[in-house]
């Protein structure tokens, strides 16, 4: 139980109310001032009592600044998946018809596999890794290209591959500044469903979904990890206007989905 940082001057006994005199308003105001701020009781109880030096004052003020300001750009990011999400029911199967099925050839690929928590985290491993593989006089890169492991079905993480599409056979070691190698390898030749998203990285799922709802109403099956081919050049001060092409390797399936149908439960 915690006195009051301020003592009454007088209290009513039944209804509870206290009294303060007019000396008292501006170290009252400083109490409703830093309860807004949310700091705890015994913050303030120390700040009312001057037991704090004007540093510490001043870092526990720049402290909760930053807490607040983690707790504005969570709640953006969740507007912000509201309004992708509803986006997608709004459109829901308008765009599968803009889904193109193509051979995509054999594919060299310099890359390092990270994994991130969300979207933000996630630019912030592309802003790391991609000044690593700027153009050089060489030519020896195509696209940015990104590849999405774990099924591309995980919510709660992203598992990726980032790196660039390579023009040449061999490249010159490589390392992430933590000391991380990259990786040469071939991508194998395969059918691909793709779909060019336009917008910001958080709406892929909407390029997602669309692939998704083709491959069922075609009977088909994916088979390997996605593909994002950065298309619009890698701008990271603005990426609203992220050009992808998402690519997800298909097989044709030997039984047809149709879930509402249970004679395909016996086969």
């Amino acid at each position: 139980m915690h006195a009051p940082a301020v003592q009454p001057v007088n209290a009513d006994p039944n209804s509870g109310y206290r009294y303060y005199s007019a000396t008292q308003l501006s170290a009252l105001n400083r109490i409703v001032a830093l309860k807004e701020l949310g700091l705890s009781l015994d913050q303030i109880q120390r700040f009312v009592n001057d037991d704090v030096s004007l540093d510490e004052m001043q870092g526990m003020l720049l402290l909760r600044k930053a807490e607040l300001e983690q707790q504005v750009l969570a709640e953006m990011r969740r507007i912000r998946t509201i309004e992708s999400r509803l986006k997608q029911i709004r459109e829901h199967g308008q765009r599968v018809h803009d889904v193109v099925v193509k051979q995509v050839p054999a594919t060299k690929f310099i890359g390092v596999r990270t994994t991130s928590l969300d979207w933000e985290s996630n630019l912030r491993q592309w802003r790391t890794v991609t000044p690593l593989l700027m153009e050089s006089s060489e030519n020896r890169y195509g696209n940015f290209m990104g590849i999405l492991h774990a099924g591309g079905t995980a919510t709660d993480f992203f598992e990726m591959e980032i790196g660039r599409i390579l023009k040449i056979d061999s490249h010159p070691p490589l390392q992430t500044r933590d000391g991380q190698p990259f990786t040469v390898r071939e991508l194998p030749a395969c059918e691909m469903a793709t779909f060019i998203q336009k917008g910001a990285p958080y709406e892929i799922h909407i390029g997602f979904s669309a692939i998704g709802e083709w491959a069922e109403l075609n009977s088909y099956a994916f088979a390997g990890p996605m593909r994002g081919i950065i298309l619009h050049p890698m701008q990271f001060q603005d990426t609203s206007d992220l050009i992808v092409e998402a690519q997800f390797p298909i097989q044709k399936r030997d039984v047809p989905l149709h879930f509402l149908d249970s004679s395909n439960l016996s086969q």
